[in-house]
């Protein structure tokens, strides 16, 4: 008897985010607030590079800052970032 293969969980594409980061939430997941995001993930949301997305973490107040997971793994809240958006949509002239 054959033992069943696993089903991947469905996914779908972020609604709040057009383009880039390839960010994929669960259908379940209604935490989106909470949501962890990769430098390559922040970089494809905002349309910069990841060298530009450290820089501006680094230099820029008003940018969101990442924190730590571990010694290799760094995160963004999605939230965070959401609101970094539109605070920047908010100050263009």
């Amino acid at each position: 008897m054959m033992a069943s293969a696993r089903q991947a969980p469905a996914y779908q594409r972020n609604p709040n985010h057009s383009q880039g980061a390839d960010k994929h939430v669960s259908e379940g997941d209604s935490m989106h607030h909470n949501q962890l995001l990769k430098v390559e993930q922040v970089a494809g949301i905002l349309c910069m590079s990841k060298s530009h997305v450290w820089a501006q973490a680094k230099d820029a107040p008003e940018f969101p800052k990442p924190f730590k997971l571990s010694a290799k793994q760094t995160r963004w809240k999605l939230s965070e970032v959401d609101a970094y958006i539109n605070t920047m949509s908010a100050t263009r002239h």
